[in-house]
C-alpha cells in the first residue's frame, strides 16, 4: 500500500530548501514518513491539472463557472496528459484541495483510476449553494472517501450526502516549530494573518480606533487602509514571500492575535488560530458557521469568540482583552493546552493511520 498525496504548488520546493519549517501543511505526510509509510508527492502541475492558458484552456476556465463547480480545465489536462496511469489499484490517494479531489473523482467515475481516493474536502459545498450543484457532488463522490477538517462541515455534508463516507479528522498544527521561546521585542502590536478570500479585512479596520496599539496584517489580499496605526506586510505562503520563522515571531511578540472572518461553512482561520494558541497567544476570532469544533472551542475559555460582519461587537471584545490582562493571559492558556492535546500534526498523523487500516481491511467507515 502506497501513500499518494496530491498537492497544489509550493510543497516539493518547500522540501528542496532544507529550511527550518512547520508540517501541518503536508497534512500529515512527513509524520507518516517518519512512521515507516510509503509516501509520496505530487503536484498539480507535473500531473497535467495546471493547464496551459492558451485558448482552449481559458475557455475551459471560463465556462467552470457555468458547469457548476466542476474544474473542467484540471480536468482536461489530467486526462489529456494520461498522469492517471501513474495511479495502481491499491494506492490511497489523498487530494488536498477541492480541485484536486474533484479531478480524481471524475477520473474515478469513468473507470480511469482504480485507486482509494481519499479526499479533503474544505469549503465543498457553500452552505447557500444550489440544489443542482449539490446532486453533481453527490454523483461524482459515490465511490470517494470524504475527510472533513471540520465537525461542522462533517454534519453538513453528511445531511447532503447520507449515504457517502464522510469522516472528520482533526487538522493538526506543527506545535514542535510554534512555540513561544524567543527573546521578547519592545514593540507593543496586535497580530492578524491570512490568505483566503473568507478574511474580513474590512471589519477588522472598521474596528480599529485611533488610541489602539498597533496593528500589524500580514495578507497577500490588496487591502484598503488609510489608519496610520495599521501595518500592511505582504505574505503568501506558495511564494515564501515571509519566512515561517518570520510569522512565528511576529506571534510571539504580538500582545494577541485576531481572525476576523466572513461567514462560511468552511474551517477559515483554522491553521492560523491553532499556529497562535502553540505559540501562547490569545485569540479573537469570528463566530463562524464553519467553527471547526464548537464543543471544543468555548467563549472566554480557550478562544474569544464574536459575531461576523461586526466591527462594534470586535471593538467590544479588542478593548476587554486590552484593558483584561488575566483574561487574556487565561484565554492563552487554555487555548495553547487545547492545541497540544488535541490538534497536532502527530495526532493527524495518527489519525490517518486508523483510516488507512480500515482502507487496507476493506471496512466500511463508520458513520457517527
Amino acid at each position: 500500500m502506497k501513500i499518494k498525496f496530491l498537492y497544489s504548488k509550493g510543497r516539493k520546493k518547500r522540501l528542496d530548501s532544507n529550511l527550518e519549517m512547520p508540517t501541518e501543511f503536508f497534512y500529515g505526510y512527513k509524520e507518516l514518513k517518519n512512521l515507516k509509510y510509503e509516501v509520496f508527492i505530487y503536484e498539480e502541475e507535473e500531473l497535467g491539472m495546471r493547464y496551459k492558458n492558451n485558448l482552449l484552456g481559458i475557455f475551459l476556465h471560463k465556462i467552470s463557472f457555468f458547469s457548476l463547480g466542476i474544474p473542467l480545465k484540471m480536468i482536461y489536462g489530467f486526462l489529456k496528459s494520461k498522469n492517471y496511469k501513474k495511479f495502481k489499484s491499491n494506492d490511497i490517494l489523498i487530494a488536498t484541495t477541492n480541485g484536486i479531489g474533484l479531478t480524481l473523482a471524475f477520473a474515478n467515475k469513468i473507470g480511469l483510476i482504480k485507486s482509494k481516493i481519499v479526499f479533503i474536502a474544505m469549503g465543498l459545498i457553500p452552505s447557500n449553494n444550489c440544489f443542482i450543484k449539490k446532486n453533481i457532488y453527490k454523483y461524482f463522490l459515490e465511490n470517494i472517501i470524504l475527510v472533513t477538517i471540520s465537525k461542522n462541515e462533517e454534519d453538513f455534508l453528511r445531511k447532503i450526502m447520507p449515504n457517502h463516507n464522510i469522516t472528520y479528522i482533526p487538522f493538526g498544527i506543527d506545535n514542535s516549530f510554534w512555540v513561544n521561546n524567543e527573546i521578547k521585542l519592545k514593540e507593543d502590536y496586535i497580530f492578524a494573518i491570512g490568505n483566503d478570500k473568507a478574511r474580513d479585512w474590512k471589519t477588522l479596520i472598521d474596528a480599529w480606533e485611533s488610541n489602539f496599539p498597533n496593528l500589524k496584517i500580514v495578507t497577500s489580499e490588496d487591502i484598503r487602509n488609510k489608519k496610520d496605526n495599521i501595518s500592511l506586510i505582504k505574505g503568501d505562503w506558495r511564494n515564501n514571500l515571509i519566512s515561517d520563522e518570520k510569522i512565528r515571531s511576529l506571534y510571539n511578540n504580538a500582545k494577541f492575535v485576531i481572525i476576523p472572518l466572513k461567514e462560511t461553512i468552511q474551517p477559515s482561520g483554522q491553521s492560523s488560530c491553532l499556529q497562535a494558541m502553540s505559540c501562547g497567544k490569545a485569540v479573537l476570532m469570528t463566530r463562524i458557521i464553519g467553527l471547526w469544533d464548537p464543543i471544543k472551542l468555548k467563549h472566554k475559555e480557550n478562544i474569544y469568540l464574536f459575531e461576523p460582519n461586526s466591527p462594534r461587537n470586535l471593538n467590544i471584545a479588542i478593548k476587554e482583552l486590552l484593558a483584561n490582562k488575566k483574561l487574556e493571559e487565561y484565554i492563552a492558556y487554555k487555548g495553547n493546552k487545547l492545541v497540544n492535546q488535541n490538534y497536532t500534526s502527530i495526532l493527524m498523523a495518527r489519525e490517518w493511520t486508523i483510516l488507512f487500516d480500515k482502507i487496507s481491511m476493506n471496512k466500511e467507515l463508520k458513520l457517527n
